[in-house]
């Protein structure tokens, strides 16, 4: 999707949502996004919104070169085990 901004300054772009339940019972959201106008890079973001916990703040991760954000998200896998949790994307770029 295409976010709106004031007249035509601002072209923020943001990926779809994934949504995954852990094994521990939180909902977690995944989402990119980036303004592919004035921003050099993009963000990966993960946010907890398990009810009951109200929604946390998102947890952002830069992502260099990706100036409009990233494609959608797949998680593989929520594990505690080292290196068993994976998410997959692509980045966007002008």
């Amino acid at each position: 999707m295409t976010g709106i901004g004031s007249g035509n300054t601002s072209y923020w772009q943001a990926s779809p949502i994934t949504e995954i339940l852990t094994n521990d019972g939180n909902d977690l959201l995944f989402y990119g996004y980036g303004d592919n106008v004035h921003n050099p890079v993009g963000v990966l973001a993960a946010q907890n919104v398990t009810i009951g916990g109200g929604a946390s703040n998102p947890t952002p991760y830069t992502l260099p070169n990706a100036n409009g954000g990233s494609s959608g998200i797949v998680v593989d896998n929520i594990s505690t085990a080292a290196q068993a949790s994976s998410i997959y994307f692509a980045t966007l770029g002008r």
